[in-house]
């Protein structure tokens, strides 16, 4: 999947069945050797939850993206522990 795939692809979080908007911008956080670290979101709706970056950016560890459907993104993220 390219990452120009994973726009307006609605973002849920498993942990709490809550829907928490649509992606309107991605980019991916790497490691020193290449690997997949982390997403980085814009989305197209206001979030006040994750760890908040300017301009209401996401950063959503990897090891918490549950699944990447044709229509949705499925993560895992307990919020009362971040």
């Amino acid at each position: 999947m390219r990452l120009s795939e994973m726009g307006k692809k609605e973002i849920i979080n498993i942990h709490d069945g809550k829907k928490l908007g649509v992606v309107a911008d991605i980019d991916i956080i790497l490691d020193q050797e290449g690997n997949m670290k982390a997403l980085l979101l814009l989305p197209a709706t206001g979030f006040k939850m994750f760890k908040v970056r300017e301009h209401n950016e996401l950063l959503i560890p990897w090891n918490l993206v549950r699944k990447v459907g044709d229509d949705i993104l499925l993560v895992d993220i307990n919020l009362k522990k971040m």
